[in-house]
């Protein structure tokens, strides 16, 4: 019998609070066909009765990871208008535009079933694998990569032999795709195993050492009230299990999906841009010329983690500050790119200017900018300007449990 059919044996079997356990399990005992129902499954127990103490912990008092607060590291100075004083940062979870940020609003199954839903793991094991990883997330992944269930379900309070939903999960690296996160209502608990069914979520565990990461967070949900917690675990084998967190409120429901943590959107402003003047030389139609962008940067090396989403200037200048020209091409230069992108031909102010596709990489590093006047027809007054102003206003992705995030 392989190892993964002895853990699945010796996990049905161990969990029990008081239940008698059998000898060794036939691979053909265990019923592993993945088109039968759920509520066929047994596991052949043992007349003969033997304690277990081992019973269901839920998550104790586990002090939290540190996170990066972007209010205490990010800093804002004069751009340097030099392609040298310029880096580009990779991400470290190749996050950008084509990124879709995680919302909290994702529309949950209505059927209570749906955990029965899920095929049981493909070496048949009677539980199904845990969520597919999630990488460089889109609507799509978020809708099929969720593993979500209701513990009040019939599996949970007539099949299952320990009440519970549970889950196998591999983790294969130590640094990539090394992350769970659980959306639970507050009458669920939740619980990680190792494979020798130690909780990993427990200091006085031996298993606890496997724990890299723990982040929780509350979040309003449909008038419920969400736990999120997330994780990362050292590459292993895991079960990860849901069940009745009893005397408390809520839908009985939780969500999961493992993986890369959840890219949360988050707004920095960074000062003014695009702030300086032109004068007109009284003979070009149009005149271009350097304005003073930003630098952003962070005290604690940990730019890859604020992933580049959206650029946006708004306008802050007064009305007569167009009365000599027909439009202005706004142009400006990110962190991650060697040249210069129009994002706005405007002949009225006071108007928010948008780049929905940046270069892919880091928020962090100098944004350069230009403005390219274009004056009026027939122009004649010799004193004619053009001024500008604008805030910068960034919008990036941060991972949910590394950088702290507002909702």
């Amino acid at each position: 019998m392989t190892n993964k059919k002895i853990w699945a044996a010796t996990l049905f079997s161990t969990l029990l609070l008081t239940m008698t356990i059998s000898s060794p399990v036939k691979a053909a005992e265990l019923q592993t066909s993945t088109t039968v129902d759920r509520s066929q499954i047994t596991l052949p127990l043992s007349e003969e009765t033997e304690e277990n103490l081992f019973s269901l912990e839920s998550v104790s008092d586990i002090q939290m990871s540190e996170l990066v607060d972007p209010d205490e590291v990010i800093s804002v100075s004069d751009g340097d208008d030099t392609i040298q004083a310029r880096k580009g940062t990779a991400t470290k979870y190749g996050w950008s535009y084509g990124t879709t940020p995680y919302t909290f609003t994702q529309k949950w199954s209505t059927d209570t079933e749906v955990y029965s839903t899920y095929p049981y793991y493909n070496d048949g094991l009677l539980y199904p694998a845990a969520t597919e990883l999630l990488d460089a997330p889109s609507n799509s992944q978020y809708s099929s990569a969720v593993r979500e269930g209701y513990v009040n379900d019939t599996w949970a309070t007539e099949q299952s032999i320990v009440g519970a939903h549970v889950y196998y999960h591999k983790v294969s690296s130590n640094k990539a795709l090394n992350s769970v996160t659980v959306l639970l209502d507050k009458n669920v608990a939740f619980q990680i195993y190792d494979a020798e069914l130690n909780p990993v979520l427990d200091t006085s565990s031996d298993a606890y050492e496997d724990l890299l990461l723990f982040y929780r967070t509350a979040v309003k949900y449909d008038n419920y009230d969400k736990t999120v917690y997330t994780c990362k675990l050292t590459a292993g084998n895991y079960y990860i299990m849901f069940w009745d967190n009893k005397g408390n409120e809520g839908n009985h429901h939780y969500a999961m999906f493992t993986g890369n943590p959840l890219p949360i959107q988050q707004t920095y402003s960074a000062g003014g841009v695009f702030n300086g003047s032109v004068k007109w030389d009284g003979s070009s139609s149009s005149q271009t010329y350097q304005a003073s962008g930003v630098t952003i940067s962070v005290s604690n090396g940990t730019e890859d983690l604020f992933a580049l989403y959206r650029v946006t200037f708004q306008d802050m200048g007064s009305s007569y500050f167009n009365t000599y020209i027909k439009s202005a091409d706004m142009m400006y230069q990110s962190p991650n790119s060697y040249s210069y992108k129009t994002i706005a031909n405007m002949a009225n102010l006071n108007q928010k200017m948008i780049d929905y596709y940046p270069d892919e990489g880091s928020m962090m590093g100098t944004y350069n900018t230009k403005v390219k006047v274009n004056w009026m027809n027939g122009l004649s007054y010799v004193n004619a300007s053009y001024s500008t102003n604008a805030m910068l206003y960034i919008d990036y992705l941060a991972p949910l449990g590394e950088v702290s995030v507002s909702f």
